[in-house]
C-alpha cells in the first residue's frame, strides 16, 4: 500500500466533490444539505482543469464563501 497522495482528475464533479468533502469536515454537513449560495461559475474555471494551484484555490475560496453565506463565520480566535 502506497502512502502516496491520490491523484484525482480536475474536473468539475471532483471540484464540487472537494468543496463538499472541506464544507462537510468543518460544519458536519455537506453543500447538498445547504441552500444554493454560490455561483460555481465564479470559482471554476478552465484553467482549474490545469493548473493544480487555480483548482485548490477555487475549492478554498469556494469552501470559505459557502460557509459565510450560509451564516457560518468563522471565529479566527477561537476560545
Amino acid at each position: 500500500m502506497s502512502n502516496e497522495p491520490r491523484e484525482y482528475p480536475k474536473t468539475f464533479e471532483t471540484f464540487k466533490r472537494q468543496v463538499n468533502n472541506a464544507v462537510a469536515r468543518r460544519i458536519g454537513c455537506g453543500i447538498y444539505d445547504l441552500p444554493d449560495s454560490i455561483c460555481w461559475d465564479d470559482y471554476w474555471h478552465e484553467d482549474c482543469e490545469r493548473d493544480v494551484d487555480d483548482f485548490w484555490n477555487g475549492v478554498e475560496a469556494a469552501t470559505e464563501d459557502v460557509l459565510v453565506a450560509n451564516g457560518f463565520e468563522l471565529d479566527p480566535y477561537p476560545v
